[in-house]
């Protein structure tokens, strides 16, 4: 199971890998001005479980410098068997 949860206000983002031994995943971080056109996106580092334990990364993305950041979607993603990533939930901030 993955799952994401705000530790709002965001950029700071938790990220959850529990009962997924194997499972690899990261957090992108899309940034949007007030008419929701995308500023930018950065993705943070793959983290994986080794085990069918509780993993969890709690992940700080720093706003860019001088730009109109209104709202953001932190995106949790799973990594694939081909080294590409799926989305695997989203949770969303207005600032």
């Amino acid at each position: 199971m993955l799952s994401t949860h705000t530790a709002a206000p965001l950029p700071a983002e938790g990220s959850y890998i529990n009962n997924a031994s194997g499972t690899c995943a990261r957090m992108r971080l899309e940034s949007y001005d007030a008419n929701h056109n995308l500023v930018n996106s950065r993705n943070d580092g793959t983290f994986c479980a080794p085990n069918g334990a509780l993993h969890s990364r709690i992940v700080y993305f720093a706003a860019p410098a001088g730009s109109t950041i209104t709202h953001a979607h932190a995106v949790l993603q799973v990594q694939n068997s081909n080294g590409t990533y799926s989305d695997a939930g989203t949770d969303y901030a207005d600032y």
